[in-house]
């Protein structure tokens, strides 16, 4: 986690569901410069996924704001893939499915098992406690709440919400 506070490569960055936010988290990532890989297990979500963040990026191309390569470059940093074990050397996964916690819970208990001990394990969470979310899981200290407010890439806010066992660190860095 100190690599991440001081600085450091935050490397690729992992995303769980491919619906509305995380195809928004996707490009905001990718549009500064952070290699994605959108994970879903549902090809038609994908396929959706990848039509709203080339239909986003053609609209700032007709508006001036950036470049046909600027697109073709942002478009090129975003992976999409179904098996979750692709986001195992992920230093950073952000969750974005739907407000179930079991589900959520489930989400996390794997990614402990898939991912390295020092990536950050965020929830875009809106109303979950992270607390709960948490509870009981391996290495709850990792599991924090990173809310992207609606539509991720035009409103530029976050909230980073910390659970009771999140450590500092990982707050930090998130």
């Amino acid at each position: 986690m100190e690599d991440y506070v001081s600085g450091g490569s935050l490397g690729t960055v992992g995303i769980i569901g491919a619906g509305t936010m995380g195809a928004g988290i996707a490009l905001v990532c990718a549009r500064r410069g952070r290699r994605v890989r959108l994970q879903d297990i549902k090809p038609e979500v994908l396929e959706a996924a990848q039509a709203y963040i080339g239909s986003i990026l053609s609209k700032d191309v007709a508006k001036g704001k950036i470049s046909a390569e600027e697109k073709r470059a942002t478009h090129d940093l975003i992976e999409l893939v179904q098996d979750m074990a692709a986001l195992s050397s992920c230093s950073i996964v952000i969750e974005a499915i739907p407000e179930n916690l079991e589900l959520k819970r489930s989400v996390f208990a794997r990614l402990t098992e898939l991912c390295s001990s020092d990536a950050l394990l965020l929830s875009n969470t809106s109303s979950l406690s992270i607390t709960e979310l948490a509870a009981g899981l391996p290495h709850p200290e990792r599991i924090i709440g990173f809310h992207f407010f609606n539509p991720a890439p035009i409103m530029p806010l976050v909230e980073v919400i910390r659970g009771h066992k999140s450590a500092d660190a990982c707050v930090a860095a998130a």
